[in-house]
């Protein structure tokens, strides 16, 4: 599992890193989906609070939710990160790519 992530140093500028983060991504998720599934729990439910708990309770997983929406669910489907305010305090996250009066559904 190692080396297509070693093999993405090798390209220019750093731009492996986006494709590393996004594979990432997917086995982070396997992983934490494999361990609510093991102890019988609902992976939609929990899938936020495990990974708060993984992260040591670092990161709340209200936070937790806000990142993964934008960029795991960003990159997997749209390959960018997308853009979003909270609702509590209107604090905006993210690219404006997606969600620009100028972005249309297929490229020009």
């Amino acid at each position: 599992m190692v080396v297509p992530f070693s093999a993405l140093r090798q390209l220019p500028n750093g731009d492996g890193a986006f494709a590393a983060l996004a594979m990432g991504f997917g086995l982070y998720e396997r992983y934490i989906d494999s361990q609510i599934h093991n102890r019988n729990g609902d992976v939609r439910k929990e899938r936020y609070e495990e990974a708060s708990k993984d992260f040591g309770g670092a990161v709340s997983s209200d936070d937790f939710k806000s990142f993964w929406e934008m960029y795991r669910v960003g990159i997997q489907h749209y390959f960018h990160p997308k853009h979003f305010t909270k609702s509590k305090n209107n604090t905006r996250w993210g690219w404006d790519i997606s969600e620009s009066k100028d972005y249309s559904a297929f490229p020009r």
